[in-house]
């Protein structure tokens, strides 16, 4: 597992910590992305990225996110 040590990414305007876990035998691959916002750390879990169709699906729904205050 290969854990960032500054931020590479950035959703809703606001910098964040992506974490991509490739899938193995016992699960489907997925990336955890860490923001912090008004002082509260959220953590969202894209599940099984490696599906073009789930791929989209998160991209969308992250493109439509932003973060107030």
């Amino acid at each position: 597992l290969n854990i960032p040590d500054e931020v590479n990414g950035e959703i809703g305007g606001v910098p964040a910590v992506q974490i991509t876990t490739p899938s193995s035998p016992m699960t489907v691959s997925y990336k955890d992305i860490f923001v912090l916002s008004t002082n509260r750390l959220l953590q969202i879990r894209m599940m099984d990225i490696d599906s073009e169709k789930n791929l989209q699906f998160y991209q969308q729904l992250l493109s439509s996110l932003r973060f107030t205050g």
